[in-house]
């Protein structure tokens, strides 16, 4: 199978249907099977995923390979993960909220936890992946993503009707993307709802807690600026993004990201 240097840097647009759901589809490559670790952290980012795994089995068996197609909750700290024997990942990531209406269950019930698709939609994924196996090795990737496509444009008649983001959510997530240091209490007055119940419909419809995706977004907003560069220093940058001081910042990317800002940065 051709792993070329256009493909490692590829991204895909959704299909029209599917772009009100889905912010959009990347891949990576892996090096193939190898005996050191290969250690990879995940960040959360209050998104539910959709991953299609090509994995080599090990040194041994060289050329023969296994697939996984499974969905991804929305991750509420980070995660650190063995990439050893993952030759390639297509991730196609869903709006925060927009994977709620295409399954028949609070979010929440798979937060932090990954499960083969098959064990949620049924049978018709096993065709579905063994088709999108079959393409990449053959070097069609773009067919691949299709064949995915299709399966998900199904699920939209089936259930979009039925299990619609609920307003108050839609307009919040929204509002939290713009300005990730809004209070809960503030956001919830906005909308005339208490803060449990705002609460409840985030835990329900986007996975995680509005408190807990508020503390994300701002975080994944610092470090995307400090990427860029603050030239005002930390402390100034921690109170810009709403932190109480630069003690609080680095605490909290301790706990939801895995290390302080610098090590951040110089992680990836």
């Amino acid at each position: 199978m051709p792993l070329t240097k256009e493909w490692q840097k590829q991204n895909f647009q959704p299909n029209p249907s599917l772009q009100p759901y889905f912010l959009g589809y990347r891949m990576m490559i892996g090096r193939g099977y190898s005996n050191k670790v290969l250690p990879f952290t995940i960040f959360p980012d209050g998104k539910v995923h959709i991953l299609f795994h090509l994995l080599v089995k090990n040194n041994q068996q060289q050329g023969k390979f296994s697939s996984r197609l499974a969905v991804v909750g929305p991750r509420s700290i980070f995660k650190e993960i063995n990439r050893q024997n993952r030759l390639l990942t297509l991730i196609f990531s869903f709006r925060p909220g927009g994977a709620f209406p295409f399954f028949a269950f609070p979010l929440k019930e798979i937060t932090d936890m990954a499960v083969d698709l098959e064990e949620v939609w049924g049978k018709g994924v096993i065709a579905c992946r063994e088709r999108m196996i079959e393409k990449v090795l053959e070097g069609e990737l773009d067919t691949a993503v299709q064949i995915l496509e299709s399966l998900l444009l199904s699920k939209i008649s089936d259930c979009t009707k039925l299990r619609l983001l609920h307003p108050v959510v839609k307009t919040s997530i929204g509002r939290l993307e713009q300005d990730p240091a809004i209070g809960v209490a503030s956001l919830a007055a906005s909308h005339g709802v208490s803060t449990r119940y705002l609460h409840q419909l985030f835990t329900s419809q986007v996975g995680i807690g509005v408190k807990r995706f508020c503390r994300i977004q701002r975080a994944m907003a610092t470090l995307a600026q400090a990427r860029i560069g603050w030239q005002f220093g930390w402390a100034d940058l921690a109170l810009t993004q709403g932190y109480y001081d630069q003690s609080h910042m680095i605490d909290e990317f301790q706990s939801l990201l895995g290390g302080s800002p610098e090590q951040m940065i110089a992680k990836r």
